[in-house]
C-alpha cells in the first residue's frame, strides 16, 4: 500500500469519528457546526496531501495554480487532476473510486451517528 493510499483511508476514518462525536447529526448548534467544519477542513487537507503524494509518485508536475485550486476548489480540481494524470479511462476509474470513497465516508458518518444515538 502506497503512502497516498494510506492517506485516503484516513478520510472515512475521520468521517466515522465525526459521526461518533456528533451530538445532533451536525445539523445545528455550536458543537455540531464546529465538528462539521473540522471534518470538512480535515478532509480537504487529506485530499490535498493525497494529491501531493500521488503527483510525486506519478512524476506529475503540478502547477501552483492546480495546487492552490486543489485546496480551494477541490470539487473541480480533483477530477481535472485525475484525468490529466491518468488519461481518459484511468481518470474515469479514479473518479468512480473517489465517488465511492465519498459515499463510504458519508455512510460511515451516518452509521457512527446512529450507533452513538442508540448507545447513549
Amino acid at each position: 500500500m502506497t503512502r497516498s493510499t494510506r492517506v485516503l483511508t484516513a478520510i472515512p476514518v475521520l468521517s466515522i469519528a465525526a459521526g461518533a462525536l456528533s451530538t445532533n447529526g451536525g445539523l445545528s448548534g455550536p458543537l455540531g457546526n464546529a465538528l462539521v467544519l473540522l471534518q470538512s477542513a480535515g478532509s480537504v487537507a487529506l485530499i490535498v496531501l493525497w494529491f501531493l503524494l500521488d503527483a510525486r509518485e506519478r512524476n506529475y508536475r503540478a502547477s501552483w495554480g492546480l495546487r492552490i485550486s486543489m485546496a480551494a476548489l477541490t470539487v473541480v480540481a480533483l477530477p481535472y487532476y485525475l484525468f490529466r494524470s491518468r488519461g481518459a479511462s484511468g481518470g474515469l476509474r479514479a473518479l468512480a473510486a473517489a465517488a465511492a470513497l465519498l459515499i463510504l465516508s458519508m455512510a460511515g458518518y451516518a452509521v457512527a451517528f446512529r450507533v452513538r444515538a442508540i448507545l447513549i
